[in-house]
């Protein structure tokens, strides 16, 4: 499995594979946010492809604008 500078795994996985599944991200500023793989997936018309490291280093919080700090992808939204 590929990592993080820091050591963490990175989430390497196809899109297509985890499309049933949801990123729990977390920002500094506290702000946490459940999204649902498939739907993101649909929304940005991503390639099936495409990695969900790529995907998450392209995000950032709604509230600060910063990158995630925290991921983790989960097969319940809780």
């Amino acid at each position: 499995m590929s990592k993080h500078l820091d050591g963490r795994p990175k989430p390497v996985n196809p899109v297509w594979y985890r499309k049933q599944e949801w990123l729990q991200l977390a920002c500094r500023c506290g702000h946490r946010a459940p999204l649902h793989i498939g739907a993101l997936a649909l929304q940005h018309e991503l390639a099936s492809t495409v990695r969900l490291y790529q995907v998450v280093e392209r995000m950032g919080c709604h509230r600060c604008g910063r990158k995630p700090v925290g991921v983790e992808v989960k097969d319940r939204r809780r």
